[in-house]
């Protein structure tokens, strides 16, 4: 199991710097290259801390270290996905159906802690059917313009304690149609904005990355942040961020890209800092 983990993590990596070294191809005319995991093109650094892919200029045969960092919470996406799904599959069945008498707009926050929202696949088709059965009845005495919250009930069907703070909130829009539709939030997983305690944690990723790179002796290194799923982070945010750290939090890294999917962007780096976080 770990070895398939490290697989796949691996061969998400490369995927990404893959992506980052076509752009600086075609925007530098550049002829950069993969060479391999670092431990594996540098056998002696195995079980030391070191940085993640050794890459190569081609035509000069330039060595660049390159550093692989995720931005954004992998637990809080997948648990997203799951509770956005089973929403979704419940939206599905009510209009697939067509049984409610008129329009309507269920809207949900979410409020993540660190244990999982289902334990386990009963908890999560027992969630999807109350649901489903607190909506059609919830559904019948609404009149246009009404909103109700739909939690309480869901949660006394419940034969399982909910492990995350949900809210369930149903509006009828229109007395026509047979339809419904969903608007979705999640509450302590917002775009990122970098509060304290997210640029703490950020100059903390951003001086660990530094430090892993200075054990190369590459003549360039590269800082490659990824953005995946729901938590956006665009280009000034990441910009902004880097002003407001210690300049020696990233004074071993000669390039910054962050990358979302395919979309690459280079994020400059500053002559000086805000340093609010120096002391």
């Amino acid at each position: 199991m770990a070895t398939l983990k490290i697989y796949l993590k691996n061969k998400w990596e490369k995927r990404h710097v893959q992506h980052v070294l076509a752009y600086c191809n075609k925007t530098t005319n550049a002829h950069l290259k993969i060479k391999g995991r670092a431990e594996d093109v540098y056998p002696y650094l195995k079980g030391q801390e070191n940085w993640d892919w050794v890459c190569y200029d081609a035509q000069t045969e330039d060595e660049l270290a390159i550093e692989v960092k995720r931005i954004t919470d992998r637990q809080k996406e997948e648990k997203y996905h799951i509770i956005y799904q089973t929403l979704t599959e419940v939206q599905d069945r009510i209009n697939r159906l067509k049984i409610l008498p008129g329009t309507y707009l269920l809207s949900s926050q979410i409020q993540f802690n660190k244990m999982l929202i289902f334990r386990n696949k009963g908890n999560k088709t027992e969630f999807r059917d109350t649901v489903f059965h607190v909506i059609c009845e919830s559904t019948k005495s609404m009149k246009q313009g009404e909103e109700k919250l739909l939690t309480p009930p869901i949660k006394q069907r419940l034969s399982f304690q909910l492990t995350d703070l949900i809210s369930l909130t149903l509006h009828k829009i229109s007395a026509k149609g047979s339809v419904i539709g969903k608007g979705f939030g999640i509450m302590g997983s917002y775009p990122l904005g970098f509060s304290d305690n997210e640029l703490s944690s950020f100059q903390k990723l951003v001086s660990h990355a530094n430090e892993q790179l200075g054990k190369s002796k590459a003549k360039k290194t590269i800082l490659v942040l990824i953005e995946e799923g729901f938590r956006h982070a665009i280009q000034a945010t990441v910009i902004d961020a880097f002003s407001k750290i210690r300049s020696d939090c990233y004074s071993n890294i000669n390039h910054i890209y962050l990358i979302k999917g395919k979309k690459v962007t280079e994020i400059p780096i500053p002559e000086s800092t805000l340093n609010p976080l120096a002391s």
